[in-house]
Order: C-alpha cells, then sequence, then structure tokens
C-alpha cells in the first residue's frame, strides 16, 4: 500500500497512428501462408478436451440374490466365516503356593505361643495399676 501511495514515476508517452503505416504495408496470400507454417507454434491453441459424464446409483446395478445363491457362496467360503469359540469369564481363579516368607508366619511355632501367653503375663505380673498401659488392671478377686 506504501508503495502504491508514495512511489513516484517519471513516464513520457508517444502516440502513434497506425493508420498510415498499414496503408503502406501489403502482404500477398502465398507470404502470409509461408510466415503461419514457420510461426506454427505461436498461432496454435491447446489441446482441449469436452467431459460429459453421467451419475449412476449403484442401487440401479445390484443384482438380486436368491436364497440358493447366497447358501452356495457361504458353503464354498465357509472359511471365511467361520470364528474360533470364545468364552466369556469374569473371575479366574488361581491357586498360588505362598511365597517362602509367608510360609514362615503361616506355619505354626512355639514362638506364636507367646503371643497370648505374653498378655498374660503382663497382667498378673504387673507391679502396679498403670505400669503396662496396653492391658487394663488386674481385677480384684472376691
Amino acid at each position: 500500500m506504501y508503495h502504491a501511495r508514495f512511489e513516484r514515476v517519471q513516464a513520457d508517452w508517444a502516440l502513434i497512428e497506425s493508420a498510415p503505416l498499414m496503408a503502406q504495408v501489403t502482404v500477398n496470400d502465398a507470404d502470409a501462408e509461408a510466415y503461419l507454417k514457420s510461426h506454427e507454434a505461436q498461432f496454435t491453441r491447446p489441446e482441449r478436451r469436452r467431459i460429459q459424464y453421467v451419475l449412476i446409483a449403484p442401487k440401479s446395478f445390484a443384482l438380486a440374490v436368491t436364497d440358493a445363491d447366497a447358501e452356495a457362496y457361504y458353503k464354498e467360503h465357509r472359511s471365511e466365516f467361520e470364528r474360533p469359540q470364545r468364552l466369556k469369564a469374569s473371575h479366574i481363579l488361581v491357586r498360588v503356593p505362598p511365597p517362602e516368607a509367608a510360609r514362615r508366619r503361616t506355619s505354626p511355632r512355639p514362638r506364636s505361643r507367646r503371643r497370648f501367653v505374653a498378655p498374660r503375663l503382663a497382667r498378673t505380673s504387673a507391679r502396679s495399676p498403670g505400669s503396662c498401659p496396653r492391658t487394663p488392671p488386674p481385677r480384684p478377686r472376691g
């Protein structure tokens, strides 16, 4: 936009009448034909094609298939229609042997008895009622 507004051009014009020049030139048919043959590329038009097309609906070409034809095709191409048998399972339970550490915990040991003995000993051997915070004080007998 800047160039269109602010660019300045200096031009000189000359007007030449073509009528007096055309009156001086004479061309016969033989000269014109020779010129056309030597400059044929300048006067030829590029190759063109006119195309017409028709829109055809696929329904107009659909063939009616009978049940017998469909069954014959199915029998010939049965392997294309086969699917392997599938089962749907929502839960699959598998018995897995426990790891070595879990076996140690679940195996019976004398140490496991100590778990039940220790609270009894703590209750009975407590010197004062508040000495063992996890167990309640011993009940008075009587």
